[in-house]
């Protein structure tokens, strides 16, 4: 299993590397999965492989997908911007709205926690949140004790010019 760059996809070299090295696995009998490929996955129970990079097995479903793109670094890297972006407008909405909340900006990832300290109820807070359009998870729906001042948000899936509102809506149910 090949997952890299360099083959084909960066032109008339690569594409002869490419068939070099098909070359080379055909001469002994073996099958070339790649290159940029994450693996295959057969979720048919009288087979059951996961040769990927995936931690566990997805569910087995009538279809499948399979996805070869030399472009996975790049992606990576927008994703990553993409991010940044959602993971900054939330803080500057915190800083507006609830400035008092404390949290550590997070490196990457897709989530904040913020803790709102002492006499806030989050899991409450949660109800009156959502009811506002403006969800969240309470703290302790992840802890095993505690984490009633605590709120985690998701900001992955919000684009960031609704973030703002978002954050003003809980804001408004405290």
């Amino acid at each position: 299993m090949f997952q890299r760059l360099g083959f084909a996809d960066t032109g008339e070299d690569g594409r002869k590397r490419q068939r070099q090295l098909l070359g080379l696995a055909r001469s002994y009998g073996l099958r070339l999965i790649g290159p940029n490929c994450l693996g295959i996955i057969n979720t048919d129970p009288e087979v059951s492989m996961n040769a990927s990079l995936s931690s566990h097995m997805p569910q087995r479903g009538r279809a499948g997908f399979f996805c070869q793109s030399g472009a996975l670094d790049r992606n990576i890297e927008e994703v990553k911007v993409h991010l940044a972006e959602r993971r900054d407008a939330l803080i500057s909405a915190l800083a507006t709205h609830l400035p008092s909340a404390e949290f550590v900006v997070p490196g990457g990832g897709y989530f904040l926690w913020a803790d709102l300290g002492e006499g806030f109820d989050t899991v409450e807070l949660a109800k009156k949140a959502k009811a506002a359009g403006a969800p969240f998870i309470a703290g302790p729906d992840f802890m095993l004790e505690g984490g009633g001042s605590s709120m985690r948000f998701s900001f992955a899936s919000v684009p960031p010019e609704l973030i703002d509102e978002g954050v003003s809506r809980i804001a408004s149910v405290l």
